[in-house]
């Protein structure tokens, strides 16, 4: 057994930093990112869903009128 065959110091630590960044470069993200446009864009969206579940309800004639014409244009 050489002394070839010993690592040094600095090629193990210089190894265990490549292996580190190797293991982040294959390793998947946790998840999205969320920003201020998909976050707003979600809540939009939830306020759609919650007008078409209970637009029905309000008991007001012309949010009425608007979902009578509202609803069959998302169904189309």
């Amino acid at each position: 057994m050489g002394s070839a065959d010993v690592p040094k110091s600095d090629d193990h630590k210089s190894d265990i930093a490549r292996n580190e960044i190797a293991a982040r470069a294959i390793r998947p993200a946790i998840g999205p990112i969320r920003d201020v446009l998909g976050v707003s864009f979600f809540e939009i969206h939830l306020g759609i869903c919650a007008y078409i579940v209970f637009g029905w309800a309000v008991p007001f004639a012309p949010v009425l009128m608007f979902y009578l014409v509202f609803l069959p244009l998302v169904a189309m």
